[in-house]
């Protein structure tokens, strides 16, 4: 660990007390300190309040010349062994303080005699289970303070216990910090499972395996530990059907799952073979289920532009009949976009790129983007020569349309499909939508529930309306989900689908 506190931070912690903390240790013990944190929790939300915004004051600049002045005596390097014997006597010193140890969360019950310790993201993972399972027969240490790792602590605490689990994400740190604990303080008698443990089964021949440490720890995989250490008696396929499975998808009245939808439509009404190249943002999910698997691939950020370039001049110098659509999102655009339109434009490759704006970089945290503050995306593209049409996506029959018309052109083309994310700080959101349950012709449908089935968005769901017909099942819009976007009124064939002021 480089001999330096590292704090992990987690979900359920107070992000500023814990950074609060770490500036507190850095500055009382002339100390570097590593908040250690993953993506994940990276591009999560933190609401920000009076009581956690720290105001930062004046930084005083001084501008003074440069000027070198000569240390006095010899400049000499001391054994290190001095510094080592320091740094230990820093870090016991820290090992011991309140504050430090308070960082940390623990739960105990009266007679329980198993524990999960977890640490970073998968504690989140940890208290989701718990909630819904059966938590209220394990004890649960939540631990952020990971080196110096609190010995004596724990201590007092791990031998009353026969066995625990470590769940924590990537190498077994914590997981070895542990063993090493109790065979410090003798204890033979108490078993630690982690991830990457071999579970016996009471009741069944074949044991329970667990996955290495090797690729992200979900929030299924977690359970499937949880249950397989508190039901051994249960086998691997009796573990996954007790979790609910969690689909990935796009938020509700996102415009990238419209303009996905829509795009999915035209290569099916395409007269010409598609490629459909993606790039890395929400839109990603055009690669999978959640984005109807429109995309054919997806390589790296600023990609997209650039290998459509090259398969669309492959495709013409073998004489194949097929065309490339390569979609990007605007911040990407600006990233490394560009430079690749250029070239396409120098060439006078023939490919169709659709540039997702959403007015803010959604996927880290909402960030504005260049084209939210001075920079317009289509007069950057207009300036190179290019025609740019502007399309809003929650209209999925006119955008399809419009990527057809792109295509009949056989030029290069440019579609700018604008409209803000629904998560971004400041949107008025439109009204609300509903089900006319009179109009709505149910499971009788032959479009099988095409609203819900298959444009897949969150706030739709199927519902009885009235108990007195229990096979008569229609579609419902959850109003506290729906946005607003009206992109599900777009594909009601019956008109059922309607705005609450249109209701009235």
């Amino acid at each position: 660990m480089f001999g330096v506190p590292v704090i992990e931070l987690s979900l359920d912690a107070n992000f500023h007390d814990v950074i609060e903390s770490a500036f507190k240790l850095s500055s009382n013990f002339s100390l570097p300190v590593i908040i250690r944190t993953t993506t994940r929790l990276l591009q999560s939300y933190y609401a920000s309040t009076p009581q956690n915004t720290v105001e930062l004051g004046d930084v005083k600049v001084e501008k003074a010349a440069p000027k070198l002045t000569p240390l006095p005596g010899k400049i000499f390097s001391s054994p290190a062994d001095q510094y080592h014997l320091k740094q230990k006597e820093k870090l016991g010193q820290i090992e011991s303080m309140d504050t430090y140890l308070r960082l940390n969360i623990s739960e105990y019950r009266e007679g329980s005699k198993r524990l999960v310790i977890s640490s970073g993201r998968a504690t989140a993972m940890v208290d989701e289970w718990m909630m819904r399972s059966k938590g209220d027969v394990i004890d649960h240490i939540r631990l952020l303070t990971i080196f110096p790792f609190p010995d004596e602590y724990l201590a007092q605490h791990l031998t009353r216990y026969e066995s625990i689990i470590v769940i924590e994400e990537g190498d077994d740190i914590v997981e070895t910090s542990v063993k090493r604990l109790l065979f410090n303080c003798g204890v033979t008698s108490v078993s630690v499972v982690s991830r990457q443990s071999r579970l016996p089964s009471k009741h069944n021949a074949r044991p329970l395996y667990l996955k290495s440490t090797v690729g992200e720890l979900t929030s299924t995989l977690v359970a499937e530990l949880l249950e397989g250490y508190v039901q051994p008696e249960l086998t691997i396929q009796e573990t996954s059907k007790n979790q609910q499975k969690i689909k990935g998808h796009l938020c509700a009245g996102c415009p990238h799952s419209s303009s996905l939808y829509a795009l999915n439509m035209a290569k099916k009404l395409s007269s010409e073979a598609l490629t459909v190249i993606g790039d890395v943002g929400c839109y990603t999910m055009g690669i999978g289920d959640a984005g109807y698997n429109t995309f054919d691939t997806a390589m790296c950020m600023g990609a997209s532009i650039s290998l459509g370039v090259g398969i669309q001049s492959q495709y013409q110098r073998c004489k194949e009949p097929r065309r490339v659509i390569s979609v990007i999102g605007d911040s990407t655009f600006f990233h490394a976009g560009i430079p690749a339109l250029i070239q396409a434009k120098k060439r006078s490759v023939p490919l169709v790129v659709m540039v997702l704006d959403n007015h803010v970089t959604a996927m880290t945290g909402g960030q504005q983007t260049v084209n939210s503050t001075d920079v317009s995306i289509s007069q950057a593209i207009e300036g190179l020569g290019i025609e740019v049409n502007v399309v809003q996506p929650y209209d999925m029959h006119k955008l399809t349309h419009s990527i057809l018309d792109a295509l009949s052109q056989h030029q290069l083309t440019v579609l700018l499909v604008s409209a803000p994310c629904q998560l971004y700080e400041g949107i008025t959101h439109s009204p609300t939508y509903a089900v006319d349950t009179s109009l709505c012709v149910a499971n009788s449908c032959r479009c099988q529930f095409r609203c819900q089935h298959d444009f897949q968005c969150v706030a739709l769901s199927l519902d009885t309306p009235d108990m007195k017909y229990p096979y008569t099942i229609k579609a419902n819009i959850d109003e506290q989900m729906c946005n607003g976007c009206g992109a599900c009124a777009s594909l009601c064939a019956h008109g059922a689908i309607k705005t609450k002021k249109e209701m009235l």
